[in-house]
């Protein structure tokens, strides 16, 4: 071998070596992208009261950068997905750049529907995941992930019942009215119950007993509620009503609603009959009508109307 053929591939080998030690190695580098995910708000609060859609909107961006000349690389590609406990979505899913305009963020849009009625103790997290690669070339590889906090408001909803609203008494009697407090919001409520309108019955010697004013109860709850009413034993005749005004608080929520319940007197006291006229001595009013006697007309007049029908079918016969 002359030497001249000697220098020429001891030269091409120095370029091998020189290619595989420099040019190589940055052109790998510039073939794998870098980025992060962003998110615009750390933490959202859903309100999934009564009327409410429960959805929960959080924006974002993603960066993305090259290292190197990246003279390789003609597209940067991201794809994202969102893990969530309830029903979500992201938008755009997938979003690309070119090699000149990595330095540009993009945004996207993640909505997450949280159901009504969710229970105000819950905190869920979101996971907003990302992967990128360069095109033509480089391996997929995974980016940092962005964490959002889901935080449930509280909200009040109250159902007041009562086993019977309508009951009926003697003067000088005591009832008892059982009513049925529910918490249908989604968080502890504090419960507060007064008797409205009773200052005239009051005065005339009424009594009403609220065996729970205020008290506690847990979201889906219920809490049974006696209210003692007595009765005078002059008490005349006649239907009365009053209502139970209760309110229920959930932290800042309140919701309120007024139950009115009815009693009945009946029977006599103090010589009053059903329709408030007085008698004396046991007599009888000048207009009253003793019970039955309008029946006795009417079976006395059928009566006479058959005995007219059968003479005329014997006549005819």
């Amino acid at each position: 071998m002359n030497i001249s053929r000697f220098f020429t591939v001891f030269l091409f080998v120095i370029f091998l070596i020189t290619l595989t030690i420099i040019i190589i190695p940055e052109m790998s580098i510039a073939s794998q992208p870098s980025g992060e995910i962003i998110l615009h708000q750390s933490e959202q609060v859903a309100e999934v009261g009564p009327g409410e859609d429960g959805i929960v909107n959080f924006t974002g961006e993603v960066k993305v950068n090259l290292t190197g000349i990246g003279k390789n690389v003609q597209m940067v590609v991201v794809s994202l997905t969102i893990e969530a406990p309830w029903p979500a979505s992201i938008s755009p899913t997938t979003m690309s750049w070119d090699p000149q305009e990595t330095d540009v963020p993009k945004e996207f849009e993640a909505v997450v529907r949280v159901p009504n009625f969710t229970s105000a103790t819950r905190v869920e997290e979101i996971i907003i995941n990302g992967t990128i690669k360069t095109y033509p070339g480089a391996l997929l590889s995974n980016l940092p992930s962005a964490k959002g906090i889901i935080r449930i408001a509280e909200y009040a909803m109250l159902t007041v019942s009562c086993w019977d609203p309508y009951i009926e008494a003697l003067p000088g009697e005591s009832v008892l009215f059982q009513l049925k407090v529910k918490n249908d919001g989604n968080a502890e409520a504090s419960i507060s119950m007064e008797i409205n309108e009773i200052d005239d019955m009051v005065e005339q010697s009424w009594t009403f007993e609220n065996d729970k004013s205020n008290f506690i109860i847990d979201k889906s709850r219920e809490e049974l509620v006696g209210i003692t009413v007595s009765v005078p034993t002059n008490a005349l005749i006649n239907l009365n009503s009053f209502d139970v005004y209760t309110v229920l608080r959930t932290g800042d929520e309140m919701d309120e609603q007024v139950y009115e319940l009815f009693l009945n007197i009946t029977g006599e006291e103090n010589g009053t009959n059903g329709d408030g006229k007085m008698k004396s001595g046991g007599e009888m009013a000048d207009d009253e009508i003793i019970p039955g006697f309008e029946l006795s007309y009417l079976v006395i007049g059928l009566f006479i109307a058959v005995l007219f029908l059968h003479k005329f079918v014997t006549k005819f016969h």
